[in-house]
């Protein structure tokens, strides 16, 4: 027989329980994996099929009891949850791949690693006669199996051949379905130690055999809380680590940046919200994730969960470090207005930091005073405390974007105030609501202490500009910083 040596996989029977069909195995032809294999699948998908079995074998020897025939042998993906698929997105059946190797005694499930080569965690086995229904899914390309007790189980398979020889193999098989009937029938899946191959109970700590140590979903979950990464890292999965613990560090910076620009209290809640929901969701994320793969069974030592405790606490600590520096530097920084402009004048102006004294501006948020000459100017103060990443320089730019967005003229854009102040001017040539052309002249003053825009504003018919500018800029001349005086409304 043409390299059957080469197959360290016991051996293969598909008409352990009668021929097929006049299409099946058994026509002495020579073989690798069973007689008539090249039926069903072909040369390269039974190379590729020899090598998966002969990396599974030492696992099903553990397994296998005396007399068990195995009947066939195939490669799958088993259908994820909701919540898995959820977790995992389009990588849920990559890490779904999974062995699966009829005997005329059950069903044995062996998980296989992200590449589907070769035997990673969880054995899983289902017992004829503990199983209520065995069911092939439309067209073929899956098929469910019902446990008469425990949770139904579908699986989906990629290969044409295999979904052949199945439908032809899984009708013999319903005969040996339900032989203890449903009161006496067995939770299935029994879950087995991959080292040993020994049944165990449900969520086992470790194997009550070999006392292999099973990965911790306890510790997933505190690894993935103390630090981003760290409980996919323990699963045994470092790519996702990686990906995960640059995810969140991206979400914290945005976070963080939510945090720094808050100004005053009003804007902190909603700020601390938005962190707060962000924090929650990726751990919720990360957790589940974590959970999801380390209920893959891998097992572990001592040491390894030792050392994984230690990188927990130390991760932890970080976190901590790195989320105190974040509410601490929001409260370093300046939140708000931290000052008004006064104006030393005698009678011939009038100022008030009343909104129903206000002539114009009365709804503007950012408006502070207003300031009326007896001659009829009106010089308007409104007042914007930049961020923590903006700059004056950007402000500057942001008004000027804006103006060429309203179909502004600028006519002039220099940094001319009248000393000590520092800030820039901008005159813009603009059509008011009466289709009439108006200058307005605009005043930005700089508060370098608290990192605020003081901006003072008049606007006047094209022939007057001169003189209005220079009624703003005297008035500018007697300006002076005070302590907050924020207006009545």
């Amino acid at each position: 027989m043409a390299m059957a040596n080469s197959l360290s996989f016991p051996s293969i029977n598909p008409d352990f329980f009668g021929q097929l069909d006049s299409r099946s195995p058994g026509q002495g032809e020579p073989h690798e994996l069973f007689r008539g294999e090249e039926q069903f699948l072909s040369r390269r998908q039974r190379a590729t099929r020899l090598a998966l079995l002969n990396s599974i074998a030492p696992t099903l020897k553990r397994l296998l009891g005396q007399d068990e025939n195995v009947l066939y042998a195939t490669a799958a993906m088993r259908t994820p949850t909701f919540f898995q698929s959820a977790g995992l997105g389009a990588l849920s059946y990559a890490f779904f791949q999974m062995a699966l190797v009829f005997t005329d005694r059950r069903l044995i499930e062996i998980q296989l690693d992200f590449k589907g080569k070769r035997p990673d965690g969880r054995v899983r086995s289902f017992t004829w006669p503990h199983v209520a229904t065995l069911k092939r899914g439309f067209g073929g390309f899956s098929f469910a199996l019902t446990p008469a007790r425990g949770r139904k189980q579908s699986w989906r398979l990629p290969l044409r051949g295999d979904r052949r020889l199945l439908k032809l193999l899984l009708p013999r098989i319903q005969d040996r379905l339900l032989g203890t009937g449903t009161n006496a029938a067995e939770t299935l899946p029994v879950q087995h130690c991959p080292d040993c191959g020994v049944a165990l109970g449900s969520d086992p700590k470790e194997c009550s055999s070999c006392r292999a140590l099973f990965r911790s979903s306890r510790l997933v979950s505190l690894l993935s809380v103390a630090f981003p990464g760290a409980g996919l890292i323990y699963a045994g999965h470092p790519a996702l680590g990686t990906l995960n613990l640059l995810g969140e560090i991206t979400l914290f910076i945005v976070a963080t940046m939510l945090l720094l620009e808050a100004k005053g209290a009003s804007a902190l809640l909603p700020a601390l919200a938005g962190a707060a929901f962000l924090f929650l969701v990726t751990k919720a994320h990360s957790v589940h994730l974590g959970r999801t793969l380390v209920a893959r069974g891998r097992t572990e030592t001592p040491e390894r969960r030792a050392r994984f405790k230690r990188l927990g606490m130390a991760g932890g600590a970080v976190s901590v470090l790195a989320i105190g520096s974040a509410l601490a530097l929001h409260g370093s920084l300046p939140k708000g207005l931290d000052h008004d402009l006064d104006f030393a004048v005698g009678k011939e102006w009038t100022g008030a930091r009343s909104a129903a004294q206000w002539a114009s501006f009365k709804d503007e948020t950012t408006m502070r005073s207003q300031w009326t000459h007896e001659e009829g100017w009106r010089v308007s103060v409104l007042a914007y405390s930049l961020g923590a990443f903006e700059s004056l320089d950007g402000f500057r730019e942001d008004f000027s974007r804006g103006a060429a967005r309203n179909g502004d003229r600028v006519v002039t854009e220099d940094s001319s105030l009248p000393a000590p102040f520092q800030g820039f001017r901008s005159i813009e040539a603009m059509t008011n609501k009466a289709g009439k052309p108006v200058v307005v002249i605009n005043y930005f003053v700089y508060d370098p202490e608290g990192r605020d825009v003081h901006h003072l504003l008049i606007g006047a018919v094209p022939e007057q500009a001169a003189e209005a500018e220079a009624h703003l800029r005297g008035l500018l001349e007697r300006g002076r910083w005070i302590e907050l005086s924020p207006p009545s409304r």
